[in-house]
C-alpha cells in the first residue's frame, strides 16, 4: 500500500470489478477489524458486512466501473452508518481498472441527530399541548361555568372595546336582562332546578342574537347583551324578540320570564 494512502486519516481501500479488495489501509483495519494480509482477496460485503453494503452499495460500486464516481452515499445497517464515497481509478487509455473507496463512521453524528430530531418532535408536541392548556385557561377565565356563555369578565372587556369604538362613532346599546323571580326556582325546586333555568336563558340568548352582538352572564340570575351599531329603537326591537323566546322556554317547573332594561351609548366622531 503506498505511503500516502496508508496514512490517511479515513477508511480507504482499493477492489477490482469483482469488489473483491487489493489495497487496504491502517484505518480501515481499525475501522471494520481486519488487518491487511485478512482483508486482500475478499469481497467488500464480507469485510465492511453484506448488511452495510447491500444491494444498492454493490450497484452503486458497479456504476464506478462504468465510470460513475459517488460520494457522500449512507450506508447502514441499523447499527452503524458510514458515509461512502468512491471513485474510479483509471489505467492505461482511460480504462477502468479499479475503484478507490473511503468511508467515514458517523453513527454517533447519526444518533445525535436522531436524538435531536426525537426532541424536536417532543418539543413540538409540548408546545402544542402548552397551546391547548393556554387556551382551555384562557377559556376558563373568561367562560361562565354554568352557562357556557362568556363571564362578568369577558363582558368588561368587550364593553371596554364598543366603548373605544364608540368614541371613533360607533353606537351600541346594552342590555340587562333579569330572570323574573329567579329565587323562587332555586327555592321550590332545588339550585339544580335553578341551574337549568339560567342554562335555557343563556342558551335562548346566545342562539338569537346576531353574530356581531355578544351576550354574557352578568352575575346570579342577571345576563347582559351588546348589541353592536344599533339604536334605541333597533335595542328594543331585538329585546322584546328575547323577551318573546325566553316565554317559550319549556320546563317542568314553572314559566320562565324575563325582563330588559336598555341604553344607548353614541359618541360623535373626532
Amino acid at each position: 500500500v503506498p505511503a500516502s494512502f496508508e496514512g490517511l486519516p479515513i477508511a480507504c481501500f482499493t477492489c477490482d470489478a469483482t469488489c473483491t479488495v487489493f489495497e487496504w489501509n491502517r484505518r480501515a483495519e481499525e475501522t471494520f477489524g481486519f488487518p491487511p494480509g485478512e482483508a486482500i482477496g475478499k469481497p467488500i460485503w464480507e469485510l465492511m458486512g453484506p448488511s452495510l453494503v447491500g444491494e444498492r452499495g454493490r450497484e452503486q460500486l458497479r456504476r464506478v466501473f462504468a465510470g460513475q464516481s459517488f460520494q457522500n452515499q449512507e450506508w447502514t445497517d441499523g447499527q452503524r452508518t458510514f458515509l461512502v464515497a468512491a471513485m474510479p481509478h483509471c489505467g492505461r487509455g482511460d480504462q477502468v481498472t479499479g475503484a478507490i473507496v473511503s468511508a467515514v463512521e458517523v453513527t454517533a453524528q447519526k444518533r445525535a441527530e436522531e436524538q435531536i430530531a426525537r426532541q424536536l418532535v417532543e418539543l413540538n408536541e409540548a408546545h402544542q399541548e402548552l397551546s391547548k392548556l393556554t387556551s382551555r385557561l384562557a377559556a376558563l377565565a373568561t367562560t361562565d361555568a354554568v352557562t357556557g356563555i362568556a363571564n362578568h369578565r369577558a363582558f368588561h372587556v368587550r364593553l371596554g372595546q364598543h366603548l373605544k369604538a364608540a368614541q371613533l362613532g360607533r353606537g351600541f346599546a346594552l342590555a340587562m336582562v333579569d330572570v323574573d323571580k329567579f329565587k323562587l326556582f332555586n327555592d321550590e325546586f332545588g339550585h339544580q332546578a335553578g341551574d337549568q333555568v339560567l342554562q335555557a336563558v343563556a342558551t335562548t340568548l346566545k342562539s338569537r342574537v346576531r353574530e356581531i352582538d355578544f351576550v354574557a352572564r352578568y352575575g346570579g340570575e342577571e345576563f347582559s347583551i351588546l348589541f353592536a351599531d344599533s339604536d334605541m329603537a333597533q335595542a328594543v326591537g331585538y329585546c322584546e324578540e328575547l323577551r318573546r323566546s325566553i316565554e317559550r322556554i319549556l320546563t317542568s317547573f314553572r314559566p320562565v320570564t324575563a325582563s330588559f332594561g336598555v341604553c344607548v351609548w353614541r359618541a360623535e366622531a373626532t
